[in-house]
């Protein structure tokens, strides 16, 4: 799936597209701070030129004989007391015959340019002295340092451009590692690999995404080969009583000779068929439970569930040579299926009482961490290293367990085990062998029947 998506898909990649709009908001920037760095600079150049202006004509009106037409960008004309020219130069564009003001700084436009003019009168020397300069332009520094950065600015985000995508495609490398790795897996169905840890200590993001990717295919993986080995023991169980059926079928149509032969291949018949039927019936119980959710579940009465399980089974219990100790503390209430609970009840007491010898005790009672239900017999116990496996479905245990009257198909504990996981109790077994088993249930308890 993911290579197919991979070869169809145009997209650019994340790096691509975050290394494009970097480049463009750097860019926006830089346009940015040249512009406002040049009217800044052409206020400040304007600002300054003024003032240059007026202080070098004041100056030089105040020393005639250091007379000078022109010096540094400022344009200087000598006029006599009637106001004719005498010496000096203007600028081509600018009217010399523009009135006098002394000390004031004026400005004249002209179809070429505009221009700030000063002008200061002499009286001693009965001369006027008239300072000109171009109002717009900047100073030769201002002018190279504008310069230089327009010229530097777009290598500047070119550099950017380029370390920051090598920047982002380090940092993307984990991304790439994973989405490579689901191809990989999507493609092999080998879901033993797993994604390099070797980029954890870079980013905190990445070593997180890490992390997670490989729980979740260990997970995935931990799923598919249990339901692969769910498989494998279903079809195994289900050979074993369907090659019986199809046997004493076969010998009873071909060579029974009499009705009790027709008959005892007809009880084996029937002794099979209930087992699949039981079998089944287990399986669609544990899809069903596995398929319900905790917002599924209602509001039941735990207590009166038991005794009502308990009084129904008081008949059967009569008969029993085995002791039943019963013990319900009322009005304990839990949030459930009570289907699916009176199903764990009884795969409970039917497993203790299988390997009981005298006594099996059922005690409902509260406790701080909720309603808690204990089916308990005096049997041969289970072996401790035995006791993580029970709840495995089809498990069994291979030992004096009673494999011929008290066998059964290894699904009661994986039914127990997943109803609990739905009802979000927590399930345990204390057990020690030659002195029986306690299985322990820890219901969430709930106040009553309107509590949601």
């Amino acid at each position: 799936m993911f290579s197919k998506m991979k070869k169809s898909s145009n997209s650019p990649s994340i790096v691509s597209k975050v290394t494009l709009w970097y480049t463009l908001f750097v860019s926006f920037l830089f346009i940015l701070m040249f512009g406002a760095s040049l009217i800044i600079s052409g206020t400040w150049s304007s600002y300054s030129a003024r003032g240059e202006l007026e202080q070098k004509t004041m100056e030089m009106a105040a020393d005639l004989e250091e007379f000078e037409s022109f010096d540094d960008g400022n344009y200087f004309a000598l006029y006599n007391q009637n106001r004719e020219l005498e010496q000096g130069a203007l600028p081509s564009g600018f009217d010399a015959n523009t009135g006098f003001e002394s000390g004031k700084l004026s400005t004249y436009t002209s179809s070429r340019a505009t221009y700030y003019y000063f002008d200061v009168y002499n009286e001693s020397e009965g001369k006027w002295v008239r300072g000109v300069r171009l109002a717009s332009g900047l100073g030769r520094e201002l002018s190279i340092f504008l310069l230089s950065l327009a010229i530097i600015a777009p290598l500047s985000i070119l550099g950017m451009a380029w370390g920051g995508r090598r920047i982002l495609r380090k940092a993307f490398l984990p991304i790439r590692e994973v989405t490579q790795m689901a191809e990989e897996i999507t493609e092999s169905g080998d879901y033993s690999k797993r994604v390099s840890t070797e980029h954890q200590k870079d980013y905190v993001e990445t070593s997180r995404l890490t992390k997670v990717f490989n729980n979740l295919i260990s997970s995935v993986q931990s799923t598919f080969e249990k339901e692969k080995q769910f498989n494998q023991n279903v079809s195994h169980e289900l050979r074993t009583p369907l090659s019986v059926i199809v046997s004493e079928s076969e010998f009873g149509s071909k060579y029974a000779d009499n009705l009790e032969e027709s008959k005892e291949s007809l009880t084996v018949i029937h002794r099979q068929a209930k087992l699949m039927k039981s079998m089944t019936e287990q399986i669609l119980e544990i899809s069903k439970a596995q398929h319900l959710q905790w917002s599924d579940l209602k509001p039941i009465c735990l207590s009166t569930l038991v005794a009502n399980y308990c009084q129904g089974q008081e008949r059967k219990w009569a008969e029993s040579p085995i002791a039943f100790e019963v013990s319900i503390q009322p009005d304990l209430w839990i949030q459930g299926d009570a289907v699916l609970v009176t199903r764990m009840l009884d795969n409970l007491l039917s497993n203790a009482v299988k390997f009981t010898k005298t006594k099996v005790t059922i005690r409902l009672e509260a406790s701080p961490a909720g309603a808690v239900l204990k089916v308990a017999d005096d049997g041969i116990g289970i072996a401790p290293d035995h006791l993580s496996k029970i709840w495995d479905r089809f498990y069994q245990v291979e030992d004096s367990r009673n494999k011929g009257l008290n066998s059964g198909i290894g699904l009661g504990l994986s039914f127990i085990k997943d109803i609990a996981d739905l009802h979000q109790a927590e399930v345990k077994v204390i057990s020690e062998e030659g002195r029986g088993s306690l299985f322990r249930v820890t219901f969430p308890q709930i106040k009553d029947k309107t509590t949601v």
